[in-house]
């Protein structure tokens, strides 16, 4: 009940806050690297592609909302006899965001951003057809990005950090432990503005 009502009080400060500042929507297009791993140091890390596209609307200034579509492989390389094997997996994650602006240029044409949020990702490939995995996952997603104007489209650089919070396996083929993923994504792309 309580979530509930945090949930309308919210949802009715940023319709009034709209109202009485001029809102800016966009549509962002991102792509990179992706540092995939676990939460075990000794286990070395994979590097991947992902990308996404997101869509942001900023009730007012220096405040705004995000959702995203993101797609990455997701994984770790395991030790087996022959030497390092990457364990990968697709996922599609949908972060929501709470961003603010820390920086703004004088002409309001370069801006620096932080954000926070959580997320859920499906697992898409592998895993689905083991047993012992996991489904889907939550994740806590922190990151900044860097915003260059350039009329109605954006330059963008951003980095992210996606910290799983379930663990995805119980007893994984063949390495058998248990994991929770990590990930550092460094992201270019553009942000179309209407």
């Amino acid at each position: 009940m309580a979530a509930t009502k945090m949930l309308l009080c919210s949802g009715l400060f940023l319709l009034v806050a709209s109202m009485l500042h001029p809102s800016d929507f966009g549509v962002r297009y991102l792509a990179g690297w992706a540092n995939a791993g676990v939460n075990y140091d000794t286990v070395p890390n994979i590097n991947r592609l992902g990308f996404g596209v997101g869509f942001e609307a900023w009730f007012l200034k220096m405040i705004g909302l995000e959702i995203d579509v993101f797609y990455t492989d997701k994984g770790y390389q395991g030790y087996e006899s022959e030497g390092y094997k990457d364990h990968d997996f697709a996922e599609i994650s949908f972060p929501l965001l709470l961003k603010t602006r820390l920086f703004f240029d004088r002409a309001s044409t370069l801006s620096l951003s932080v954000f926070g949020g959580g997320a859920y990702s499906r697992i898409l490939s592998e895993m689905d057809r083991d047993w012992s995995f996991k489904r889907y996952d939550l994740g806590i997603i922190a990151g900044a990005s860097l915003e260059k104007r350039l009329g109605n489209i954006s330059l963008v650089l951003e980095g992210r950090y996606n910290w799983g919070l379930r663990y995805l396996s119980d007893e994984y083929m063949p390495s058998r432990f248990s994991f929770k993923t990590r990930t550092l994504f460094l992201l270019a792309g553009m942000n179309v503005h209407f």
